[in-house]
């Protein structure tokens, strides 16, 4: 007995009143009349279910393997019942999708032991997983001690492989797949294999590199924003001191001068030199220490604190930089 053998309709399974040898007796009449009766009063995801399960069949019977197996699984997500996951199966196998197929045969039999009488499908679908197994092909992603480090994600066509399947052979169908991995500040890793429909193993090793950067010869971002921060408070420290220099000479010139106007003119345009000067200062001061403080927390040595604060006075700016490392 197989899969379509066991159970052409949905409904034969799903009918709790009847007994499985009845059900068997009345495959070919059920096939006809059971889908029109479970349609009607029933929910529209049930219909649905219904005919998806009957264009599945339908496909089937035109050798069209790949869009029958599309509407048994669009069946099976709507409505799930043993008969579909048996056809769903059987489906996949003709396919040459036998791990799909494997797995659908082990979840026939799953949903058949909470039946009143469904001991002989879970004997069916348990039959047909066993002799499936020994033709599986195998997929192995392998992370090493050395690879495996936090915030490590790998994913498989796209949808991450939990680090639980890593290292250990997961049954898959037969095509090319990309496996990708990507680590914090790593640069990111891809590559394609392609695996036989049966019994073909590959083993696909991530790279050291693909999970944690490389960072010789590498900058992190926080000492460019460093370097660039030193650059701006050199020039704004250079315009200070220029600022500085011209206020003093404005400074001497009003002292030079006999014209009280003209003294007192370029006394206030000193003094605002002056100011210009010490805010301009404490700005280079400040993007000099900030600078300071990027280089220094790159690369985290330790817990610690460190604090910069930039101090205006009337002869100057200055700053403190100080804490624990």
């Amino acid at each position: 007995m197989n899969a379509a053998g066991s159970c052409h309709d949905r409904s034969a399974v799903s009918t709790r009143s009847a007994s499985l040898a009845g059900l068997l007796a009345l495959a070919g009449l059920l096939a006809l009349a059971g889908p029109v009766d479970r349609a009607l009063g029933q929910t529209p995801g049930t219909i649905e279910a219904e005919a998806l399960f009957r264009d599945g069949k339908r496909l089937m019977a035109a050798g069209d393997f790949p869009a029958a197996c599309a509407a048994f699984a669009a069946s099976q997500r709507r409505d799930p019942t043993v008969s579909t996951a048996l056809n769903l199966g059987n489906c996949r196998e003709q396919n040459q999708q036998l791990a799909s197929a494997w797995a659908q045969f082990l979840e026939a039999a799953r949903q058949a032991r909470g039946l009143p009488d469904g001991a002989e499908l879970v004997a069916v679908a348990s039959e047909r997983a066993a002799r499936l197994e020994p033709l599986l092909s195998h997929l192995v992603i392998e992370v090493t001690d050395d690879v495996r480090i936090d915030g490590l994600v790998i994913t498989r066509d796209g949808e991450a492989v939990e680090p639980a399947l890593w290292n250990r052979p997961l049954p898959v169908d037969g095509g090319t797949y990309v496996i990708a991995a990507r680590a914090p500040d790593g640069e990111p890793w891809s590559t394609e294999v392609t695996i036989g429909p049966s019994r073909d193993t590959q083993t696909v090793p991530v790279p050291r590199f693909a999970a944690r950067a490389d960072r010789a010869g590498r900058m992190p971002t926080a000492r460019k924003l460093a370097l660039g921060g030193w650059a701006l408070g050199g020039l704004a420290t250079g315009a200070a001191l220029g600022l500085e220099v011209r206020s003093r000479a404005t400074y001497d010139d009003a002292q030079a001068d006999h014209d009280n106007g003209r003294r007192q003119a370029l006394t206030d345009q000193a003094n605002r030199e002056r100011r210009i000067a010490l805010v301009t200062g404490a700005v280079g001061v400040g993007l000099i220490a900030t600078g300071v403080y990027l280089w220094i927390t790159a690369t985290p040595r330790g817990p610690g604190r460190l604090a910069v604060v930039p101090t205006l006075t009337g002869d100057g700016a200055s700053a403190a930089l100080g804490g624990t490392f």
